[in-house]
This record gives structure tokens, C-alpha cells and sequence, in this order.
């Protein structure tokens, strides 16, 4: 659980949230769409968390955080292909995968709480607790240094410019 915490923030509050603004200006957006596309995002989510303690109860809370993992990944994949596809389709495209990934998060995080409740004993919830907390720091630490690092070196390798969108996507 709490490893699953690191991994989650490495991605999602590290790598990602440093390069997928940097990305999608490479390709092309403006800050209208990036909002619009960061704002459909924050919305499926709100919109998913009432479903995802109902699921979560139907199939486990344990099932529910691990359905998330899949979807969330393949949103996130999904994104990365939209540059193979025709300029007139791409916007779409990256609004759709972007939200199936948003949809899916709340299965994992309103479902963890539950989880870790049934999980642990009172004597060692805090230490759950304070140990999700800290991982969700180091990993979203570790992910930004990692994910403002990763472009450029990517970039030397490939022979690329930082301006490429093609080194970011990879990162």
C-alpha cells in the first residue's frame, strides 16, 4: 500500500505533473487547451468518486484500487499515441485518454482509506497513515527531479532538440 502510494506519486505528482504541460505545448496547445484539458480531468474525477465507494464496496476496496491501476495506465498511454494520429483527430483524442485515466483514479484513492482501515490495527494505522504520507512526498519528489532531468537526456541521446515533443512523451 504504501509502495503503491510511491509509485502513484512518482508518476502522477512527479513525472507527470512536470512534463505533461511541457508536452502538450511541444505538440502544439496553447494554455486554453491544456486548462481545458487539465479542467475535464479534475471533473471526471469528482464526478467518479461517488461510483468508486460503490464499486468499491461491490467488489472490494483491495479489487477496485487494483481495476484502477490498468486504466489509469492505459489513459496514460493512450495520450502518448496521439501523436501518430492526424492533427484533426489529435485534441480529441488526448481529452478522451486524458479523461479515462482521471476517471479511473478515484477507484484507488477513495477506496485506499477503506482499505487500509481493514488492513492494519489501531495500534499500527498512524504508522499506515504517516507511512502512505511520506511516500506520497519522496515519490513526487524523486519524480520531479527525475522527470525535469529525463527530457534532456533523452533529447542528447536521441539527437533531438528540448523542443521535440518526442523526448517528453518518451519521459
Amino acid at each position: 500500500w504504501v509502495a503503491a502510494w510511491a509509485l502513484a506519486s512518482f508518476g502522477g505528482f512527479g513525472v507527470q505533473a512536470v512534463l505533461l504541460n511541457l508536452y502538450l505545448a511541444r505538440l502544439g496547445y496553447g494554455p486554453e487547451f491544456i486548462g481545458r484539458l487539465q479542467g475535464l480531468g479534475q471533473l471526471g474525477s469528482l464526478a467518479m468518486c461517488l461510483p468508486a465507494v460503490a464499486v468499491g464496496r461491490r467488489i472490494g476496496h483491495r479489487n477496485a484500487m487494483l481495476a484502477s491501476v490498468p486504466a489509469i495506465i492505459a489513459g496514460s498511454a493512450a495520450m502518448l499515441l496521439s501523436e501518430q494520429l492526424p492533427q484533426a483527430v489529435r485534441p480529441a483524442w488526448l481529452l478522451v485518454s486524458w479523461l479515462l485515466g482521471w476517471l479511473s483514479i478515484p477507484l484507488f484513492i477513495v477506496n485506499s482509506d477503506p482499505f487500509i482501515m481493514l488492513a492494519t490495527s489501531d495500534e499500527t494505522r498512524r504508522f499506515a497513515y504517516a507511512g502512505q504520507v511520506a511516500a506520497l512526498a519522496a515519490g513526487a519528489f524523486s519524480g520531479a527531479l527525475i522527470g525535469g532531468w529525463l527530457p534532456g537526456f533523452l533529447a542528447v541521446r536521441m539527437r533531438l532538440a528540448t523542443d521535440s515533443a518526442l523526448p517528453f512523451g518518451l519521459a
